[in-house]
């Protein structure tokens, strides 16, 4: 059941040797449809955690626009840098205006030139997933995924399910055999 499986990454917490941290994280996952329409700034003050996934940005926040081309962009939000993939209006049964996702990452716990890689799933999963590679000075080198899973009710569910998880799969098997 894909309902199960919605928050990736909400109870990962890691320890890393570094000259930035060497604390454990605190991150959670937030879908902006599930407590009604909040804005980006009041998002990161409420959950105020150091990685946040964020689903289901697609509808309630209008600044977040592609350009032609483009499957995903930076901004700096509060004590955050945010990455965002936008639904990309691309005519696909897996995506929908609903779709959109990010992940905000607090400054002070990982800089934004730790930053090595994003990816972006192909066009007709565009909004419904997001990765990061980060790799800190002194060690640490890791991936960040959001993922936003269709309700399991859907005709596509199973379809888009499938290709989320598989692209994923690439996605770490990329980062692992790079160095």
């Amino acid at each position: 059941n894909t309902e199960d499986i919605q928050p990736i990454f909400a109870q990962h917490t890691g320890r890393i040797n570094s000259t930035v941290i060497d604390r454990k994280w605190t991150t959670s996952t937030y879908n902006v449809q599930s407590l009604g329409v909040r804005s980006i700034n009041e998002v990161l003050r409420r959950l105020h955690t150091d990685i946040i996934g964020i689903q289901s940005t697609g509808t309630s926040w209008h600044f977040v626009q592609p350009q032609p081309g483009q499957h995903c962009f930076i901004k700096n939000v509060d004590d955050y840098w945010v990455v965002f993939w936008p639904y990309g209006g691309y005519s696909s049964e897996c995506t929908n205006k609903s779709c959109g996702v990010a992940i905000a990452v607090r400054r002070t716990i990982i800089p934004r030139s730790a930053l090595i890689a994003t990816f972006s799933p192909d066009p007709q999963l565009q909004g419904r997933g997001g990765a990061l590679r980060i790799r800190l000075r002194g060690g640490g080198d890791f991936t960040i995924g959001v993922g936003y899973f269709p309700p399991a009710q859907l005709y596509y569910a199973t379809e888009a399910s499938s290709l989320l998880w598989d692209w994923f799969a690439h996605v770490v098997q990329s980062c692992e055999s790079e160095p």
